[in-house]
């Protein structure tokens, strides 16, 4: 068997007879990548494992050689963090009574960790022979190394796997260690002829002079001891002046408690704020955002003539609440455009679309004018499209208007986030313009770049743009007061790379960046936007399709998709090291072309969903999207998650007063509804009457202690103190687990009536 990486960035799988090695005899195609999959075979159950380096997927399948040679890809598995390196536990660590067939020992980037392969079984408390074949014997080869290399050869020797002798797997090894060192120490040293050779791994020996520990507490914490028959076998090499061979690692186990505590972590650099310092264990309450893909009735299928053909600076796909606007196949520039609420099947006949005449490059919705849509296209123009209330009775060919100005095809735009009719937009003549659509006219034109602009994005104040270009600087203007830019600095992904995005994060104080490394390894950064610092950086995977993010500025919460994937990646970003909190990935069934976002308003707020999206599938379809948090009590408004966001329905600036330099103030919405009561409430209430009973039993505790000493009052110690707050504590859980309860017992309930 090989795994075999073909020149179409291809990876299979090629199953072999050595008796004929002209042609494989199987082929398998897995899927595309940029590096070459790891196979570990598990030779008693023919289970087959392939794991890529830097890649976040572990794949599972097994291989028949019966009648027919093939092999059958099962499943997927998905971690957290990218791999660099893995292995198969031998089977006698296996836990036999849970079913685990197998053990993958992955290596991450800051962990070591297992990841069992169990096999599904309703009674787990008897042994299951039939899963344990037997496996090769550890102890005794199949011919000594005499036999081999006198050219014999012998099949390998196999050992029944039960809880017997895996339980003697431990003994076995301790005999054989004195045997074992001696013939790598000693290689003149000859077995006995009638007897049979042993094989043994070799245990490392301790040490005690290379163990240093720091505790940093002598009083709490305490050194483990060694074990004293290893520290024997090391005192009786010491006597015998044997030397050790080199290749034995002499290490010991250190108590993890003993371990230094780590450096108190820097908060975001060059702030003046005050902020509580996060441990690098902190708990993200969005950890296990819940996605879900809505029922099949209500997506919208059969859409005719879908391209997946774009460029990187293009997402492809854009929505607001009415419309969905997409590429459509042809050499005129087509767009398509569908309603949202007209959900089903889309009629055979009708195609109706917005026709440019000429090949488009971006488009994207007016953020005030629903059925206002800019399109960048390739004759050096943008055109502005109407688009009737009820969608697309007829194909449009004719704009509104176009804008004139680039000396090379428009790349991408940008409306701006608060002023009406401004405009922004890149093009291969390696300039940003920024337009007032109401007088048909760039106003402003950026020309410090050096090479092609990969994007661009407007600050949440509206005040900045920034860049980032193929030289590998990030560029931030102001251009209400300069052309040139006030910050510019060489940073973030490699120089010549093929695409690149950035986006503000952190309320305008951080840059989010996802762009490619070398040999196509996708990877995000962090920076400080007062500063170009580098904060924090993170290795993805292996692939060719940028990363493409949206963030939502409310929560910082960063999702990562990319064209032709399943997987929707999601982080936290924080204003405090480690920054980038890992969250639960999403893969909804199938691939996607793009995704597009719905404002924070359109979320379902009593469910808990912080997100609504569509996505662009492969099949020719539109599938609604949610994101959700996991609470308990659903009743009550949870305001942690759900902070004021920005009022986007109107415009606060026209164009002209934009130009002029007005300065706005913003608007936030609550999205509490009404009669709903906040979650911090309840939470303060309850704190309230805690401490409330805890007064009352420290009364009642010390009447009863004066009385029975003769006088009125006596002050509790320490110890009295912390018993009855831990007993109060574990009497509000109670409680609140049990109004918990009533309360899903009346919602279940609530259905009868």
């Amino acid at each position: 068997m090989t795994s075999v990486y073909t020149p179409s960035f291809t990876r299979e799988i090629h199953l072999w007879d050595i008796r004929n090695t002209s042609e494989p005899v199987h082929e398998s195609s897995i899927d595309s990548g940029n590096n070459v999959l790891n196979p570990y075979y598990d030779h008693d159950t023919s289970a087959l494992f392939l794991v890529g380096k830097a890649e976040t997927n572990i794949k599972y399948g097994e291989v028949f050689l019966n009648n027919s040679w093939s092999f059958t890809h099962n499943s997927s598995q998905h971690i957290d963090d990218q791999i660099k390196a893995a292995c198969l536990l031998p089977k006698y660590g296996l836990n036999l009574m849970k079913c685990e067939i197998d053990r993958m020992i992955l290596l991450t980037r800051n962990s070591v960790y297992p990841l069992p392969y169990i096999a599904p079984r309703n009674d787990k408390s008897s042994f299951h022979q039939n899963l344990y074949p037997d496996t090769f014997n550890v102890y005794k080869p199949g011919c000594t190394k005499t036999e081999w290399l006198e050219g014999k050869n012998s099949d390998a020797l196999k050992a029944p796997l039960n809880l017997t002798s895996q339980k003697n797997f431990g003994k076995n090894e301790e005999k054989s260690q004195s045997n074992s060192l001696a013939s790598v120490d000693s290689p003149s040293v000859q077995p006995a002829k009638n007897s049979d050779p042993v094989v043994s791994v070799l245990v490392p020996s301790i040490n005690q002079q290379s163990v240093q520990i720091t505790p940093s507490s002598t009083d709490n914490n305490k050194i483990d001891k060694p074990d004293t028959t290893q520290i024997e076998d090391a005192s009786s090499d010491k006597e015998n002046n044997q030397k050790k061979p080199e290749n034995v690692v002499i290490r010991s186990a250190v108590n993890q408690s003993l371990q230094p505590n780590p450096k108190p972590l820097t908060p975001l650099a060059a702030q003046s704020r005050s902020s509580k310092v996060k441990s690098v264990f902190y708990q993200s309450k969005f950890k296990y955002i819940n996605g879900k893909t809505a029922n099949k009735n209500d997506h919208i299928t059969n859409i005719r003539g879908l391209s997946s053909m774009w460029s990187a600076e293009s997402n492809g796909f854009q929505i607001n609440t009415r419309h969905a606007a997409f590429f459509v196949s042809g050499n005129s520039g087509q767009i398509g455009v569908v309603q949202l609420n007209k959900v089903g099947r889309l009629d055979d006949t009708v195609n109706n679309t917005i026709v440019n005449k000429v090949k488009c490059s971006d488009f994207q919705w007016d953020l005030f004018d629903e059925n206002t849509l800019a399109a960048a296209c390739d004759d050096c123009t943008i055109k502005i499209w109407k688009i009737p209330e009820d969608g697309l009775d007829k194909s449009l060919d004719e704009p509104e208007l176009s804008l004139t100005g680039h000396a090379d095809r428009v790349s991408s735009i940008k409306f701006h986030p608060y002023a009406k009719n401004v405009l922004a937009s890149a093009s291969y003549d390696k300039s940003i313009k920024i337009w007032n659509i109401d007088a048909c006219q760039a106003m402003i034109t950026l020309q410090h770049h050096p090479d092609f602009i990969f994007n661009f994005n407007w600050s949440p104040c509206g005040t900045k743009l920034a860049t980032i270009c193929k030289d590998g600087y990030i560029r931030i203007f102001s251009p209400l007061q300069s052309d040139q830019p006030i910050l510019e600095s060489k940073c973030g992904p490699r120089k010549d790379a093929k695409a690149a995005r950035i986006e503000w994060v952190l309320h305008g104080r951080g840059l989010f960046v996802s762009g490619f490394g070398s040999g196509n390894l996708r990877q995000i950064f962090l920076f400080d936007s007062e500063t170009l610092t580098e904060l924090n950086s993170e290795d993805i995977n292996h692939s060719p399709s940028l990363l493409i993010p949206y963030i939502d500025q409310d929560i910082n919460v960063v999702y990562l998709y990319a064209k032709g994937e399943e997987t929707i990646i999601l982080y936290e970003i924080q204003e405090d090291e480690p920054y980038f909190q890992v969250l639960t990935p999403f893969k909804p069934d199938g691939s996607h072309l793009a995704i597009g976002f719905l404002p924070k308003i359109t979320c379902d707020v009593k469910s808990a969903e912080i997100a609504k999206s569509f996505r662009l599938t492969k099949d020719n379809r539109i599938e609604p999207m949610s994101f959700t948090v996991p609470r308990v009590k659903l009743s009550f408004f949870q305001d942690d998650i759900f902070p004021d966001t920005i009022d986007r329905c109107e415009a606060y600036l026209s164009a002209d007063d934009w130009f002029s330099g007005i300065q706005m103030q913003l608007n936030y919405i609550n999205l509490q509804p009404q009669g709903m009561q906040r979650l911090s409430e309840m939470n303060a209430v309850d704190k309230g009457n805690q401490a409330s009973r805890q007064k009352d039993m420290i009364k009642k505790v010390e009447t009863k202690n004066g009385k029975q000493n003769g006088h009125t009052a006596l002050n509790l110690n320490e110890n009295d103190g912390n018993m009855i707050t831990a007993m109060l504590q574990r009497a509000s859980l109670f409680h609140q687990n049990k109004s918990d309860d009533d309360d899903d017992e009346d919602d279940d309930n609530s259905g009868w009536d």
